[in-house]
């Protein structure tokens, strides 16, 4: 692996629709139209992101940072239209990795530590692990729940996600019966609510959301910021979330102490599913 093009890998998911994926663990998508095209996240700021989209793509392209999470803005820098939730961003419109929460500031370094160890991970040429940091990204445009992003042939409406983040916001494609769904369900379908800035209740009624949508016929398919694009058997499991997420909410169920990297939590395991919250 020597080129940025070999630290991403480039999944078609429809028709002008890209998912961009780093290490098989960290996902990206871009979605372009005959006008404009739309970046949703900037992964974890190793590679030429900005790069390797000029190559896929011959309009303008935005970028939208579905929240502030290291993982979500690391080439954020690279980019000169830039949009998010202003609840992800400072006073004045900066985005950065301590920006308004300081309990993820660590990972970047946590990160790239453990990469080095990885024997299948191999840096792109001119990136060096000891230098790796993610620049902050500033006067970042504000972005509500509701707008309409116009990319020309296509339009993609911004829909309120809170609760793993407190501004975040995934993206819905009704043309194409596709949901962008930032963190909505994390790795190994978790719900992650141990962050400083997350709330299960807005987590609660975020998820309730999604599953309206669906039902009401919104979207078919799921894609989010660490999983496979979920279809109509995986969406099964919105309706036993949102249940979960009731029952936490309510006090209903007990859950275990764990260690992760952010600190204690505590995990409530069902069936399918899990929610961390903090301890």
């Amino acid at each position: 692996m020597n080129a940025t093009n070999d630290w991403y890998e480039i999944r078609v998911l429809d028709d002008g629709c890209y998912a961009i994926w780093e290490l098989d663990r960290y996902a990206m998508y871009l979605v372009e139209g005959d006008e404009e095209a739309l970046l949703i996240d900037a992964g974890c700021g190793v590679g030429d992101l900005r790069g390797l989209v000029d190559q896929l793509i011959n309009v303008p392209v935005r970028l939208f940072l579905t929240h502030s999470h290291w993982d979500h803005i690391g080439n954020a820098a690279q980019f000169d239209d830039v949009s998010a939730h202003p609840r992800e961003c400072t006073p004045d419109g900066t985005i950065a990795v301590d920006g308004v929460s300081d309990d993820l500031a660590h990972r970047p370094t946590q990160a790239i530590v453990g990469w080095e160890k990885e024997q299948d991970v191999t840096f792109p040429d001119g990136f060096t692990p000891s230098e790796y940091r993610i620049l902050p990204k500033r006067d970042v445009q504000p972005a509500y729940a509701g707008d309409i992003v116009d990319l020309g042939n296509r339009q993609l409406e911004l829909l309120a996600l809170a609760g793993h983040s407190s501004g975040q916001l995934g993206v819905l494609d009704r043309d194409r019966g596709l949901l962008y769904g930032a963190d909505v369900i994390g790795n190994d379908r978790r719900l992650l609510a141990h962050f400083g800035t997350a709330c299960l209740p807005e987590y609660l009624g975020s998820m309730q959301r999604v599953r309206d949508l669906h039902e009401a016929g919104a979207f078919g398919r799921l894609v989010t910021g660490h999983n496979r694009p979920m279809g109509k058997r995986d969406l099964s499991v919105l309706q036993p979330m949102v249940g979960g997420l009731e029952a936490v909410v309510n006090g209903d169920v007990s859950g275990d102490r764990v260690d992760t990297r952010y600190g204690s939590a505590r995990e409530f395991a069902f069936a399918e599913f899990s929610i961390v919250t903090r301890d």
